[in-house]
């Protein structure tokens, strides 16, 4: 059975691409955003795995917070099916306006099939804030 990495930006899914580039977004001041939601599937849709989130380097003026959701897929292969998934939120330091950046990693639990030596994935991501 072979299993894709899902990583999606906002709700839009994105099926099956490592993270080559830096993200780079644009939060309004004093709010929280999710800034990407994590996921791996087998390719008959079946969500398998909780990633193991961390951040290497931590944003200097904000926080960030995982969060496990259920939602339900809107396109693709497994549109109507519901996935599970680690949901990334950025939150900026209260009244702080500027450039923030941080780094988050994931790594995906053994799995039959898995993506790397031992069934093990393992990414790390630069994020790039500017907050208004």
């Amino acid at each position: 059975m072979k299993t894709r990495l899902i990583l999606a930006i906002g709700m839009a899914m994105l099926a099956g691409q490592a993270l080559a580039e830096d993200w780079s977004l644009t939060v309004p001041a004093n709010r929280t955003i999710a800034f990407g939601n994590f996921t791996a599937n087998t390719d008959d849709c079946h969500f398998i795995g909780k990633p193991k989130m961390g951040v290497p380097k931590p944003p200097q003026h904000g926080r960030v917070d995982f969060k496990w959701a259920a939602v339900t897929v809107q396109e693709g292969r497994c549109k109507g099916k519901v996935a599970h998934l680690m949901r990334a939120l950025y939150t900026p330091q209260k009244g702080f306006r500027g450039k923030d950046t941080m780094k988050i990693s994931m790594t995906f639990p053994r799995y039959e099939g898995g993506g790397g030596p031992g069934g093990d994935f393992y990414n790390v991501q630069v994020v790039n804030f500017d907050v208004r």
